[in-house]
């Protein structure tokens, strides 16, 4: 998720980073596995994963500007 192309991150709420990860799509496998994570923050020039338990909407804090991030929230189905 980002506004017009511009590179976002949550701050403040970070559950756990994981080090070596080599796509965005790694880093959702690692939120999926993860109940807490509500959303996460891929830096490709770390190759790290940052796991939420906020979203953008839900923090007073909210989203930033973060050169060289991808954001991106959970999205939980419900039938």
């Amino acid at each position: 998720m980002s506004k017009a192309g511009v590179p976002l991150a949550l701050t403040g709420h970070m559950i756990h980073l994981e080090y070596h990860v080599t796509s965005p799509w790694k880093c959702m496998a690692y939120c999926l596995v993860e109940v807490t994570c509500e959303s996460f923050t891929y830096l490709s020039q770390d190759n790290t994963c940052e796991l939420n338990n906020r979203t953008g909407t839900s923090s007073k804090q909210g989203l930033r500007e973060r050169p060289g991030t991808e954001y991106y929230e959970r999205m939980n189905l419900h039938r």
